[in-house]
């Protein structure tokens, strides 16, 4: 079966903080269509609930 050839977007905020210049901490929030995520449930799911 081929792999469907749809563009879903993918929307993400990065939140970061530096000190002396150099990244220490980057907060990653997706905001991302109901629909992204569904596609990608069943991989995401395993990655982020042990």
């Amino acid at each position: 079966m081929p792999f469907p050839q749809t563009e879903v977007p993918m929307f993400e905020t990065h939140i970061m903080r530096f000190r002396d210049g150099k990244l220490v901490k980057n907060i990653i929030v997706a905001n991302n269509l109901l629909g992204f995520e569904i596609l990608l449930a069943d991989v995401i799911h395993p990655m982020m609930l042990p």
